[in-house]
């Protein structure tokens, strides 16, 4: 999908982002490249679309999924019966969608005290909006549009994320109890197993 808008690596940074992300998962070189080929049309294959799914689901809880497909009947379908599985339900449009921001998000294993302030500093130059940690990951969120800086910043101070993506972020994230939490995570993993579906997120803190 990142394909559709060129398959340069130097002009195209959603493109950039996603290669990134590929190798980082070891995906081989011809893998991405037919990835490449397909998305910008030069297989004169089959027309992929990004469909958004806005959900109810478990505890009150805001799920947003993105799909990518060929078929939309078939892949409406798949997503209804994995509702209908875990009792959650489509919502309306921008029912749900209105809760979550674009966000870049970067997470490197949690610097030294001796190098995280200045860090810092540099990070919120070049566009970071809020820096937090979480089980010894340090996690950055950006506007989208300062992604590559932060990225740019961190490759010139030899640190590697292992993970750097635009992705949607809760503006208010919600507390459920323990069951409906239980069911809410059966309910994403059941998301993510579909074939389809390319990234799932929800509003639980």
């Amino acid at each position: 999908m990142a394909a559709r808008g060129g398959a340069d690596l130097t002009s195209n940074s959603r493109l950039r982002t996603a290669v990134e992300a590929a190798r980082a998962a070891n995906m081989s070189k011809d893998t991405i490249d037919r990835a490449i080929d397909r998305g910008s049309g030069a297989t004169g294959d089959v027309t992929l679309d990004e469909v958004v799914y806005e959900i109810y689901g478990p505890g009150g809880a805001a799920l947003v999924v993105e799909a990518v497909t060929d078929n939309h009947n078939r892949t409406a379908t798949a997503i209804k019966q994995i509702l209908n599985k875990h009792n959650a339900r489509l919502a309306g449009s921008n029912s749900v969608r209105w809760q979550f921001e674009s966000k870049g998000v970067v997470q490197l294993p949690l610097p030294s005290e001796s190098v995280r302030e200045s860090l810092e500093l540099e990070l919120i130059e070049a566009g970071a909006e809020d820096i937090k940690d979480s089980d010894g990951q340090m996690i950055i969120y950006t506007a989208p549009a300062s992604l590559e800086l932060v990225k740019k910043l961190l490759t010139a101070k030899n640190l590697t994320p292992d993970y750097a993506a635009v992705e949607l972020v809760a503006s208010n994230p919600i507390t459920v109890d323990e069951a409906a939490s239980k069911s809410l995570n059966n309910l994403v993993e059941d998301l993510d197993l579909s074939d389809d579906v390319n990234s799932v997120y929800t509003n639980e803190a």
